[in-house]
């Protein structure tokens, strides 16, 4: 029994003089990753109007195309203000593209398939968000 006890004080003794440090450890939410490693391609449309109607929107990163399809009478109804622009935005994964690279929007009116493009170049790697603008009204 005093052997045991002897053990007992030596691993106290022991256990007071040895520090036991935590490893912290940084936990990132899954979707918090994903935001960061997106890109986004913000497309101002200027010349938008009650009559436009439906329009088909596309961006071309790096041989990527992503589109959307939006109509002007509901974006007015839900925003109730009509400013004659329109932005429409478009994510794309972060690091497809190099400083210099090329990206192209185009814009379609579809009742009467009148398409206006602009293009841009990528600017710098480290860049969330690229902004074009296209002029629908232009000739």
């Amino acid at each position: 029994m005093f052997i045991v006890f002897m053990i007992l004080i030596i691993l106290l003794l022991l256990g007071s003089m040895i520090s036991i440090q935590a490893q912290q450890t940084k936990v990132i939410k899954r979707e918090n990753a994903a935001k960061k490693n997106m890109m986004r391609v913000a497309a101002t449309l200027f010349g938008i109007d009650n009559h436009t109607g439906s329009f088909l929107t596309f961006v071309t990163v790096k041989n990527i195309t992503k589109a959307v399809v939006s109509n002007t009478a509901e974006r007015d109804l839900r925003n109730r203000v009509s400013s004659g622009a329109l932005v429409v935005s478009l994510s794309f994964p972060h690091g497809i593209t190099k400083a210099g690279d090329q990206i192209r929007a185009c814009s379609i009116i579809l009742k009467n398939l009148k398409i206006f493009c602009s293009v841009t170049k990528m600017p710098f790697v480290d860049t969330n968000i690229i902004f074009v603008q296209l002029f629908l009204n232009s000739k």
